[in-house]
């Protein structure tokens, strides 16, 4: 269970003067503003949820995914995953999480996924066996047989992103975290990824995080839904999906 008491988180951005008498002057005396990305959240979820994160640009959406994955720490309150400070950085919590950002890989360009993908079972510390059927069943249901040989930079986008959906779930995680996963993906290709993330939900029961501004992906998969403006959550609705 996720649980999340009166949290907040302040970024910090510096001014810069123009040209070498304004750098100087930084040196000495730099000028700092704080920003309020996440403003006192109180939220739980419960093991086997899908929830959905939405929101405009800027509205604190990867700041909540960040501080659920203990990439950042709170400025104020306190968050617990299965009792767990995500920014404690526990070898047990990373084991039962899996990530992916929109915006960023953990795959190697030049390389085939299956070289990130051996390189992850080790990471894990995976068993071969239960590392070659994990690997088996993702490679069929996200149809990559034929892809996972090639380098990634002779791949289509959608192909890479499913690449990117094995490597955070080929340690069968507990909580999936999904910032953006959908950017830029065609509409038959983001169907795909929706019907394989309820599938996962369904038989492993994977608790599955959803930040977007993309009406299309909350509508698909989430079943609770919740919108985020200004670090604040200002609706939060129940029972979106029924199966």
């Amino acid at each position: 269970m996720i649980e999340m008491k009166n949290v907040s988180f302040d970024y910090v951005t510096f001014e810069k003067n123009p040209g070498l008498k304004g750098a100087l002057k930084d040196f000495f005396r730099r000028k700092s503003h704080k920003k309020r990305a996440i403003n006192t959240l109180n939220l739980t979820i419960k093991d086997g949820e899908v929830i959905g994160l939405i929101g405009p640009n800027g509205a604190g959406k990867t700041t909540f995914a960040k501080l659920l994955t203990g990439i950042i720490e709170a400025t104020e309150g306190n968050i617990k995953i299965d009792n767990i400070n995500p920014a404690l950085h526990c070898k047990s919590f990373y084991q039962n999480i899996g990530v992916m950002f929109g915006q960023k890989t953990q795959l190697s360009w030049n390389l085939p996924p299956i070289d990130t993908f051996n390189m992850l079972s080790a990471i894990y510390e995976l068993t071969d066996k239960n590392y070659k059927n994990r690997l088996n069943y993702l490679v069929e249901v996200l149809n990559l047989k034929d892809i996972i040989k090639i380098p990634v930079r002779k791949l289509s986008l959608g192909q890479r992103v499913k690449c990117e959906l094995l490597c955070a779930l080929i340690h069968s995680p507990k909580y999936l975290f999904l910032d953006e996963p959908t950017l830029g993906l065609d509409i038959e290709t983001q169907k795909n990824i929706y019907d394989f993330l309820l599938e996962e939900n369904r038989i492993n029961k994977t608790t599955i995080i959803f930040t977007s501004h993309n009406l299309r992906d909350i509508e698909a998969i989430s079943k609770r839904l919740l919108i985020l403006v200004q670090g604040h959550i200002i609706l939060k609705l129940s029972n979106l999906l029924c199966k």
